[in-house]
């Protein structure tokens, strides 16, 4: 006893749709990765009335070339603190009269390198 089978199929690829899938989930990936970054940003941030830690926050937009984000601080000083002045006392040095080193307290890339394997992780996901 013998069985043929003669089938077609007719396969038809959706390109755009399927860029459009793969294009918000890299939207997704970006936003989680930088809530990430955003939350241990936060946790690092040198605290004294949290003005600081308060205004961090993060943004994500979708571009032509792929999604692009930042995660940033609104404070006026974060990027004092990130790099350092070399000159200024924090209130705390001050009413303890402690001498000020004004170096960096680093808390932005700290952060990013504490995440940055589950934010690679994230991404690989995508594939």
């Amino acid at each position: 006893m013998a069985i043929k089978v003669d089938a077609k199929f007719d396969v038809r690829l959706d390109i755009s749709r399927l860029l459009s899938v793969v294009s918000k989930a890299s939207l997704d990936a970006t936003e989680q990765g930088l809530q990430l970054i955003e939350r241990q940003a936060k946790i690092l941030s040198p605290y004294e009335f949290g003005t600081n830690r308060r205004s961090i926050g993060h943004e994500v937009k979708a571009t032509s070339s792929g999604p692009k984000g930042s995660v940033f601080t609104e404070s006026g000083y974060g990027g004092y603190l990130e790099v350092g002045t070399g000159q200024r006392r924090s209130a705390t040095e001050q009413k303890l009269n402690l001498k000020g080193t004004g170096g960096p307290t680093r808390f932005m890339f700290p952060a990013f390198e504490m995440v940055r394997d589950a934010i690679v992780a994230g991404f690989k996901n995508l594939v």
